[in-house]
């Protein structure tokens, strides 16, 4: 890693020193800061030396370039076509972003891009280096043929991220998108990390290429027969318990020591090659599955967690699952390893993506205790954040991470409890300098709003019962949530005020383990307390 950084740093000090050189531009401008106006034509030239740039570019030509120097800040407050080469060492803030014919990108230092942006006309080509971020802030298109992306640097797309006709791109290090990615005639190669918190589709005439590690929350469908997945990483689809899926209707190829990970498959397209394939539940065995004849060497290897017959290998044939596809009983993959397959030499020094297991916020004596537990990197720390307002948070303690711990947990004795509800959230910053928020959680005081839940028998086997103490007759939901923060058990009730007692047997067919009992009223928590099921 460390040849890296200092090619890296070579290069770019290579690249800044002829960002302000005149070189054959008709016209060089130099900005050190201000709110100027410039009508940049073919050939002229706008370096931001220094300070913040905050006015106009109100025409800019093929052929125009704008070079932003390290320590300085390119922040327009309005831009017209871009069809010119911009290149950022230090930092720029762009609005409307919809580049086209003759645009070309290098950056080396911070973009971000504050609103939906598409790549547009015809080809261009975004380079995102090493040790730089670049961050779009709402929806990310690349709509050319021809149109070419290549990230080694850290890459964040809040919105929807679409790689369409024919446009290809090369993630190195690590790209995170808050949303789904859709592959629409595109092509993705992945040899860094490639997460998303969404789905993700790959769909018509697509390819993608995965060297490292793939991760979608929300489910991966390989939605078309012309689309051709090539495996020699972990592809993992991520969801809570059995929601997770991993559909092909194209032609998937799988390595030999490459991983796919979910709790449901269905296939009804092609699955080819070796490989492990590691399923939590509900398995379709359709379309074709391995390859016929006596002289294939390779083996694919399935693990369906749930199946009790392992020699019918999926729960559902549909078709003939060839000789060179075995049931084979194998450890889960090691989701956390960021070396999974041959991934890119950027990625060397890549943290471990934030996961989180649970968040719980309770009450104890009047004070809350909050208590969580994540899959992280050691170097990552937790700020953990309040709310009077439920919008407006700020950091009231920074708690970092150790190797030993594997849950974790805060009392906030500085809390205002004459308030009505308090509002919490963990905030982690990775060592990259990524965050990744935990969800909200809110308690109610009892000496404010005098309500308050017991749960008895607990621990408890078949049902138990509530009594609960209400200020006023309120009609509430009752919820149980496992501690992955799933909803187990919703039951509606009313309750009068003061004391309520109920019976709760829809508990019974729970599995052993703890949960939360939750009263929740005009959508907000307002009383809980652990259950232990045995």
């Amino acid at each position: 890693m460390k040849q890296i950084s200092t090619l890296f740093t070579l290069v770019t000090l290579s690249v800044s020193s002829f960002f302000c050189q005149k070189a054959s531009a008709q016209t060089v401008y130099v900005n050190n800061g201000s709110s100027t106006n410039y009508n940049l034509l073919p050939g002229d030239s706008l370096c931001i030396k220094s300070g913040t740039y905050t006015g106009n570019i109100t025409s800019w030509n093929a052929g125009a370039k704008i070079s932003v120097e390290q320590g300085a800040t390119f922040r327009p407050n309005s831009l017209q076509n871009y069809v010119f080469k911009l290149i950022v060492r230090g930092n720029a803030t762009l609005p409307n972003f919809s580049t086209l014919n003759g645009f070309s990108l290098e950056n080396y230092g911070n973009i971000t891009v504050t609103g939906s942006a598409q790549m547009a006309q015809s080809a261009q080509t975004f380079n995102n280096y090493f040790g730089a971020t670049i961050t779009f802030n709402g929806d990310f298109a690349m709509n050319i043929s021809g149109g070419h992306f290549i990230n080694q640097g850290d890459m964040v797309v809040n919105g929807t991220f679409s790689i369409n006709s024919a446009a290809t791109f090369a993630n190195r290090r690590s790209i995170v998108v808050n949303g789904n990615i859709n592959v629409n005639g595109g092509t993705l190669s992945n040899l860094g990390r490639f997460y998303a918190t969404g789905k993700m589709t790959f769909a018509s005439n697509s390819v993608f290429q995965n060297n490292c590690r793939a991760i979608a929350d929300n489910g991966i469908e390989i939605s078309n027969s012309s689309t051709t997945v090539y495996n020699n990483g972990l592809i993992w689809s991520t969801a809570s318990k059995n929601n997770s899926y991993f559909t092909n209707s194209g032609t998937f190829i799988s390595t030999a020591n490459a991983y796919v990970k979910a709790a449901n498959l269905t296939n009804w397209g092609r699955i080819r090659g070796a490989g492990y394939f590691y399923f939590t539940n509900y398995t379709i065995g359709g379309g074709q599955i391995g390859e016929g004849g006596n002289n294939v060497s390779d083996t694919i290897r399935v693990y369906d967690v749930t199946r009790s017959n392992p020699n019918t290998i999926f729960d559902s044939h549909n078709s003939n699952v060839y000789p060179n596809v075995k049931y084979q009983v194998f450890n889960a993959p090691d989701t956390l390893n960021a070396s999974i397959g041959a991934c890119a030499p950027e990625t060397a020094t890549l943290p471990l993506a934030v996961k989180w297991n649970y968040f719980l916020v309770n009450l104890s004596n009047n004070v809350p205790v909050l208590e969580w537990s994540a899959q992280l990197d050691n170097s990552t720390n937790f700020e953990v954040q309040r709310s009077y307002d439920g919008n407006n948070f700020s950091t009231i303690a920074v708690v970092l991470s150790s190797e030993e711990m594997q849950k974790y947990q805060y009392a906030d004795q500085q809390v205002n409890t004459q308030v009505k509800v308090v509002y919490y959230r963990i905030r982690a910053v990775e060592p990259s300098g990524y965050v990744k928020f935990s969800d909200v959680r809110s308690v109610r005081f009892a000496n404010t709003t005098n309500t308050t839940v017991q749960v008895t028998p607990n621990p408890f086997t078949s049902q138990f019962s509530i009594g609960y103490t209400a200020a006023a007759r309120e009609n509430v939901q009752i919820r149980i949530v496992n501690l992955s923060g799933q909803v187990m058990v919703t039951r509606s009730a009313t309750m009068n005020a003061g004391f309520n007692s109920l019976t709760v047997t829809e508990a019974s067919s729970l599995t052993k383990g703890m949960y939360l009992v939750q009263i929740v009223s005009e959508n907000r928590v307002v009383a809980s307390e652990k259950l232990l099921k045995q």
